[in-house]
């Protein structure tokens, strides 16, 4: 199997972290793989990255070829169409794509790193470390600088927020927690996974979106129609379509537990209480890195089964395996039918279909949204 992965793009980040991870599919048996060419017609398998797929280009030189976008992102959906399948980064991504692909790859973008022991500052701080991009970092406001501010009253801590200052530029103040709350801001830097990340006690991993006036949010956007059961209880809850479990897995590595926002991709990973937890509030977020900050055999037992569980199905070898294999049982694209487009639409207009219900659900509405 020939496989070529190519791009214009070659210093963006996403390249950057999937071409040393794509490389290492020279070591399996039976594949020859190359980059950054316009060889279409020598290849089996042609890999665009998102920025700039040229779906069009490769199926006119090479119509037998397997054509796949790597990391497509919301404004280049429509220039991945007509690819055979997409390389996403995880069930976030996968589903946005759901409507142009059948075929989905789930490859997490993460550096694998050299195996090293999870190595404790050994400081009389609690080291809490978070590592990605900046927005992620600023998300972490408030349900996750509120559950730090409260946990110090207990626990004295370190925040380190590693990404990249340089071109990103600084969080305001605003967004980090108080005082009492120790926060380095570290650059990020090649090494970084194995010095500054490695020395976490807890890794953090916040990507839920804030949401402004959730209650009269949930309140506002209810369904009329009591069949639906609508309660203020609910969870409302934002998140990416390139979400991925990527941040998850540099702290796999180490065996460094991890409390994570509850999204699809941290789930898939995460078993609360066994490998790591999963929050979505200030509550949650509290208790889980109380639970991990109490007791340190806890935290070295819960990093422990984490490690496992990357050893088992995350490192790169084994993932390119299982996407060769994926490639080479591909079955032909297929789209989804324009008509799922309506699904929204069906609903907002029967939720307005009948005036006298809309007054009677509106009143009884106001029982579990006053």
């Amino acid at each position: 199997m020939r496989i070529l992965f190519t791009t214009q793009h070659k210093n963006a980040i996403s390249t950057v972290l999937n071409v040393e991870n794509f490389r290492r599919l020279a070591e399996i048996d039976g594949v020859n793989y190359s980059e950054f060419s316009v060889d279409y017609a020598n290849h089996d398998v042609i890999l665009f990255m998102g920025y700039d797929p040229q779906v069009n280009a490769a199926r006119g030189e090479n119509p037998e070829a397997k054509i796949g976008v790597v990391d497509v992102r919301p404004p280049t959906l429509k220039e991945a169409r007509g690819a055979d399948f997409l390389v996403a980064n995880g069930p976030e991504m996968t589903a946005m794509g759901a409507r142009l692909f059948n075929h989905s790859f789930e490859y997490p973008i993460y550096p694998e790193v050299p195996p090293r022991n999870h190595a404790p500052s050994g400081k009389d701080r609690i080291i809490i470390c978070y590592h990605g991009n900046k927005a992620h970092a600023v998300s972490m406001f408030p349900h996750v600088t509120r559950a730090l501010e409260e946990l110090s009253r207990e626990y004295p801590l370190e925040l380190r927020i590693i990404y990249n200052v340089e071109s990103l530029g600084p969080i305001p103040d605003r967004y980090l927690p108080g005082a009492d709350v120790k926060t380095r801001i570290v650059q990020w830097h090649s090494e970084v996974y194995t010095q500054e990340l490695a020395e976490a006690d807890i890794g953090i991993v916040p990507d839920l979106t804030p949401i402004h006036a959730p209650e009269k949010t949930k309140r506002i956007c209810a369904p009329r129609d009591r069949e639906f059961g609508a309660q203020a209880t609910e969870v409302l809850a934002r998140y990416k379509p390139t979400s991925n479990p990527g941040r998850i897995l540099a702290f796999s590595q180490h065996g460094i537990p991890v409390v994570a926002d509850s999204f699809p991709s941290a789930a898939q990973i995460i078993r609360n209480g066994e490998n790591g937890f999963l929050a979505n509030d200030a509550f949650s977020w509290y208790q889980g890195l109380r639970n991990l900050c109490v007791d340190p055999e806890y935290r070295q037992t819960l990093g422990q089964a984490l490690k496992e569980e990357h050893a088992k199905r995350y490192t790169i070898e084994a993932i390119n395996r299982r996407f060769v294999n994926f490639c080479r049982g591909l079955q032909p694209r297929h789209e989804a039918p324009e008509s799922l487009a309506n699904a929204q639409s069906l609903f907002e207009e029967r939720d307005r279909s009948d005036e006298t219900l809309k007054k009677v659900i509106a009143q009884k509405m106001k029982k579990f949204f006053p």
